[in-house]
Parts: C-alpha cells; sequence; structure tokens
C-alpha cells in the first residue's frame, strides 16, 4: 500500500515548518479562500469553518485536476485566530501589523483557537 501524499491547503510557512520539523514534507497548494466572505463571531465555529473551507476547496481542486501522482491525497486545512477582549484577531497582514497589535495587547490575556481539518481523498 503506498502512503498518501499530505497536501497543505495553505500558504503558512510557520504551518510548512512544523510540519517540516517533524519529517513531515506536505505538497503545499493554497486554497486562496477569501475568509472575508465568513461572517461568525464565534471564534470557534469561525476557525472551524474557514479549516473545513480551505481544505474542500483544495480538495475540489485536486479531483477536478485529477493529480496522477499518488492513488491518494490527505488535504489538511488549517486557521487559527487569536481573541482578546471579545476582539478576533486573524493573521495580521505585515510585520508593521503584527508589531502594533502586540503592543496594544501587551499585559493582556488572550485565547488562541486552532483547528486542523483532514479530508481523505481515494
Amino acid at each position: 500500500m503506498k502512503i498518501p501524499s499530505l497536501i497543505l491547503a495553505s500558504s503558512s510557512s510557520a504551518r510548512l515548518r512544523l510540519l517540516e520539523t517533524v519529517g513531515i514534507k506536505p505538497i503545499v497548494m493554497p486554497s486562496n479562500f477569501d475568509e472575508s466572505t465568513v461572517k461568525l463571531t464565534d471564534p470557534r465555529k469561525l476557525v472551524e469553518t474557514l479549516a473545513q473551507a480551505k481544505a474542500e476547496i483544495t480538495a475540489k481542486s485536486i479531483i477536478k485536476d485529477n493529480l496522477p501522482e499518488t492513488p491518494s491525497h490527505l488535504i489538511l486545512g488549517c486557521d487559527s485566530v487569536l481573541v482578546i477582549e471579545d476582539q478576533i484577531y486573524g493573521k495580521p497582514a505585515d510585520r508593521q501589523e503584527a508589531k502594533s497589535r502586540w503592543q496594544k495587547m501587551r499585559g493582556q490575556v488572550g485565547q488562541l483557537y486552532t483547528v486542523h481539518a483532514l479530508i481523505d481523498l481515494y
């Protein structure tokens, strides 16, 4: 039985580095999902919806393109948000925004929500 390929439905360099650190070398295929189309205020539901949508979009793309390299694929969709004082923060747009956020959040406690959605294609 051939081991399925792992496809990371994300362009996150941090997620890629994490997988590579544990010896997993995924194929990177960002979903390019427009996260702004999802309007949820519950952070848990938000990350669940986003991770699942990213995995599903990439899976549909693979089915459409019928990649021949392996007989099966595992599609990994991921998302994370940080919540501080009921404000949901996604990935900052750039370094300046990240720095500004950290300065604003200094001394506060937050919650990080992360979800991984895995779709098995045979």
